[in-house]
């Protein structure tokens, strides 16, 4: 009957603990096997759901791209020469930032993808976080020449966990990207080191996060956006933070966003802190 009931969709079926003593092993096996059928299908849906949700945003985002370089494209097939050369180079530039547009997205969806996948094991290394941020910051120090950049590391015990290297080292990278495209002059990490986890902080002295930014942070946008400044315009599509909270889970870690506010409430910065176990 309870079989039935499995096969029927009813994952909460159970076989009842009877006065057979010598069944009783086997029926709390069953169940504590049913317990964890149930909860896998549970998260499946789940994953399933906002993968379908996720396609259905981006369905949508890759309307507007795609109708600008069309447009873009049949006036240059149309106007020929007639178009001026100023202006031909003009359209070309667009043509090739949606065109950039496009692959930074399909690349953030296939390594998104890689990592969402129930089999995906992670690799098991030995990271230390104050060395890559480190080996991270000497790049974006060239990058940013003109921000203020500082380092700081807490705790009693190296900052240091373990998980895969390659996966960690994009995790920082994109929080380091996103906090430094709006930081105005300074840019402040810490690394604190605690008995079960480490935690870093990412403060930018930007505009900080909107409140649907902050709602958003972690998922998926409800549509493109255009940020940065008038030198340096940046089109996301909020991939970024979804991959950096997967990368998180992954870890055993969690992801949040804030804004840091003086005594008067005023927004000082954006706040990004990421969290990971250290076994």
């Amino acid at each position: 009957k309870v079989l039935a009931e499995l096969k029927a969709g009813n994952l909460s079926a159970r076989l009842p603990h009877g006065k057979l003593d010598e069944l009783a092993p086997l029926v709390t096996s069953f169940n504590h096997m049913a317990d964890e059928v149930e909860r896998l299908v549970e998260s499946l849906r789940r994953s399933d759901q906002s993968r379908r949700q996720l396609l259905q945003d981006l369905a949508h985002d890759l309307r507007t791209p795609l109708a600008s370089l069309k447009t873009f494209l049949e006036t240059l097939e149309g106007a020929g020469d007639r178009v001026p050369t100023e202006k031909r180079q003009e359209i070309m530039r667009l043509c090739l930032g949606e065109v950039e547009y496009f692959s930074n997205l399909v690349e953030d969806l296939l390594f998104l993808a890689n990592i969402t996948e129930p089999k995906y094991a992670k690799s098991v290394e030995r990271v230390d976080l104050k060395d890559e941020l480190e080996s991270q910051l000497t790049v974006l120090r060239a990058q940013h020449s003109g921000l203020k950049i500082e380092l700081g590391v807490e705790g009693e015990s190296e900052p240091i966990v373990m998980g895969s290297q390659r996966l960690i080292t994009r995790l920082l990278r994109n929080a380091l990207m996103n906090a430094s495209s709006f930081a105005q002059s300074s840019l402040r990490v810490r690394v604190c080191s605690f008995a079960d986890r480490c935690e870093i902080r990412f403060d930018d002295d930007g505009p900080g996060f909107s409140e649907r930014a902050l709602q958003e942070f972690g998922s998926k946008k409800a549509s493109r956006e255009i940020s940065g400044d008038t030198n340096q315009k940046r089109i996301s599509v909020g991939i970024g933070s979804v991959i950096m909270r997967e990368i998180a889970n992954l870890h055993g870690g969690t992801l949040a966003a804030e804004n840091r506010k003086d005594e008067s409430g005023q927004i000082q910065g954006a706040r990004v802190t990421i969290t990971l176990a250290r076994s």
